[in-house]
């Protein structure tokens, strides 16, 4: 492997799993269902979900449910935890993704091609999506601290990305109602940052 767990790590492991670069599957599933005839609307759904025409209604809204936000329905205990990563290019074409925990702290790093995805933070019921400097130098400083040099030694940052994970305190809202006039509604949101591990 490119990294050598060590022993003295407080926390470490290894296993194979797939990585989803996100924005590459979305547009294969956008694609599986338009070359099957479907379509793709897009437009603000304000008020329940039981209002729209369907059969079958999935609501999947996240922080749309959130009690201060005006969406789909009222869910107390919905609530965001803000996320913050930076990329840098991958030069050395690492593969391999590791994540240590040690001292109190944690990082991690994901590679997506030509790109690797350094990381984070995890801040409950922020909802502000600018890019925090503050973070980054930490985000920085964290990983040299706990990843391997070979994975540290030239940070490029090429960009910044920030977002609300749509977390469910106590569990995640997964459940079906029939309605009285026999159509059915299926809630599933608050993943928080697990959804695509979910």
């Amino acid at each position: 492997p490119q990294y050598a767990i060590d022993p003295q790590d407080y926390m470490a492991y290894s296993f194979e799993a797939p990585i989803v670069q996100v924005d590459l599957f979305l547009k294969y599933l956008r694609d599986q269902i338009t070359s099957m005839g479907g379509e793709i609307v897009q437009e603000r759904v304000n008020g329940p979900i039981e209002d729209l025409e369907a059969d079958v209604l999935v609501n999947c809204a996240a922080l749309g449910n959130a009690a201060t936000v005006e969406g789909l329905e009222t869910d107390e205990l919905m609530k965001p935890v803000r996320g913050q990563i930076i990329h840098c290019e991958n030069k050395s074409h690492i593969t391999e993704a590791a994540t240590i925990s040690g001292d109190g702290e944690s990082a991690y790093m994901i590679p997506r091609g030509d790109v690797i995805v350094y990381g984070g933070t995890s801040d409950e019921d922020q909802w502000d999506l600018s890019v925090d400097d503050d973070a980054v130098e930490d985000i920085i400083r964290r990983c040299r601290k706990l990843l391997p040099e070979a994975y540290t030694k030239d940070m490029k940052i090429v960009g910044h990305w920030v977002g609300l994970r749509p977390f469910r305190q106590e569990k995640v809202n997964l459940e079906k109602k029939v309605l009285d006039d026999g159509r059915i509604v299926v809630n599933n949101y608050g993943h928080g940052g697990s959804g695509f591990t979910l």
